[in-house]
């Protein structure tokens, strides 16, 4: 099930449509984008990466690495070279944009360092995908766990009946049995997902990442 395929017939079973009649590859899409974004939301794919940087000022840091359109900076953390770190927690506040000289870092609170022999560690961000699936970040591979694919189907199942009531909808006066079928379902689903990857969450010790990692942050 790590593939689009194979995943895609999975959840053509769960939606009970086995042979793909009723739910389109477009819908089977939109609906495993929208699950790895909820399975994003509990098990983010985040990763620490080391980079050399320049101080601009006290408070503008430009780092020597090139993010992707679909990767962010979560959180900022300055050690110098005697391997002292410059405070105990990822910096609170920053924000951050792409250039084409890397990545520029302005921080809230000013720096009195010097940059050399100093490191800089990102905690970077990006999206879970499945490999073959149209619209991911990263299409050559499956990121997810193995043992997490099953849930993520039905996540994705549930989604996809949402998208087919929004469908039926349309033609709700000739079809109001399968509408009303499909919102239970789909409901019933929805509810069992994110239940079921709240527990996984916290039995599984993930540590959440901070609440505002970035100033500025749309609300």
């Amino acid at each position: 099930m790590n593939t689009f395929e194979t995943f895609r017939s999975a959840l053509l079973i769960l939606c009970g449509d086995p042979e793909g009649r009723r739910y389109d590859d477009a819908l089977i899409t939109s609906a495993i984008l929208h699950a790895l974004r909820e399975y994003d939301t509990f098990f983010p794919r985040a990763q620490e990466q080391k980079s050399a940087f320049e101080l601009i000022g006290s408070q503008l840091i430009r780092a020597e690495i090139h993010l992707t359109e679909s990767q962010i900076i979560s959180a900022v953390r300055i050690t110098l070279a005697s391997g002292k770190t410059i405070c105990p927690a990822f910096h609170p506040a920053f924000q951050w944009e792409r250039t084409e000289g890397g990545t520029l870092i302005s921080l809230d609170k000013p720096l009195s360092l010097s940059a050399s022999g100093s490191s800089l560690l990102l905690i970077i961000q990006q999206p879970h995908t499945l490999a073959g699936l149209a619209g991911a970040a990263d299409a050559a591979q499956t990121s997810v766990p193995e043992h997490d694919l099953p849930l993520l189907a039905e996540g994705a199942a549930a989604f996809a009946m949402q998208l087919r009531a929004a469908a039926v909808t349309e033609i709700f006066g000739k079809r109001p049995d399968d509408l009303s079928a499909l919102l239970r379902q789909s409901a019933l689903l929805t509810a069992r997902f994110q239940k079921t990857l709240a527990s996984l969450s916290l039995s599984r010790g993930n540590q959440p990442m901070g609440v505002f990692p970035q100033k500025g942050f749309p609300i």
